[in-house]
């Protein structure tokens, strides 16, 4: 397993600056599909803004007008959400380096501020790429992402479970930390609806 999962993320690696033009291929139906199957089927993912967005955000959309205006004290911060996520998960990953960072050779954002994985599939990945680790240094790993200014993307990834060989999806949830210039979902807007729409806002953030 650890050697098939060594050779999937060195192929990702280098076709990582392809990603834009397999992207707009979704669009040819055939390969879209195919595509969709081997990497993007069932996904589920949701964007979460930094936390003075957010709360900005759901103030507004939650503030009911009667002869006031009344703002609710109690908003749910993205960064509460995915520490709630890693504290109910059994079984935690961080990975050393960010495969898209690492691809991209960032210079502005730290490479070595990887995903983490939760769930089952995450005992599956080789431990070259990161390590097991408790709740409470899970949560620290993600609050020096939140100061470095990543901003978060969680949910079911099939490409995740494909590139790291865990095994099945549904086992395995990415808290994966984004910067502005090689996430992997900024080739969102060239890929086929099928597959785009599967990338959400955090509701009620506009």
């Amino acid at each position: 397993m650890s050697f098939k999962s060594r050779i999937l993320v060195g192929l990702a690696k280098t076709g990582f600056n392809l990603r834009f033009f397999i992207a707009r291929a979704t669009h040819i139906k055939p390969i879209g599909r195919f595509i969709e199957k081997s990497f993007f089927e069932e996904d589920q993912m949701i964007y979460l803004p930094k936390d003075n967005i957010a709360e900005k955000s759901l103030k507004k959309t939650m503030t009911v007008s009667l002869e006031r205006s009344f703002e609710p004290s109690n908003v749910v911060l993205p960064s509460q959400i995915v520490e709630q996520l890693i504290r109910s998960s059994k079984y935690r990953f961080i990975m050393n380096f960010c495969l898209c960072r690492d691809a991209n050779q960032c210079k502005d954002y730290p490479k070595e501020l990887g995903c983490i994985f939760l769930g089952r599939g995450a005992l599956n990945i080789d431990k070259k790429f990161g390590r097991l680790v408790s709740a409470e240094e899970a949560i620290e790993h993600i609050r020096k992402c939140r100061e470095a200014g990543l901003v978060h993307l969680i949910g079911r990834n099939k490409i995740d479970a494909v590139v790291f060989d865990t095994g099945r999806k549904e086992d395995l949830l990415s808290i994966c930390s984004c910067c502005p210039c090689c996430c992997l979902w900024k080739m969102l807007p060239d890929l086929n609806t099928d597959i785009s729409s599967r990338v959400t806002k955090m509701p009620g953030v506009r």
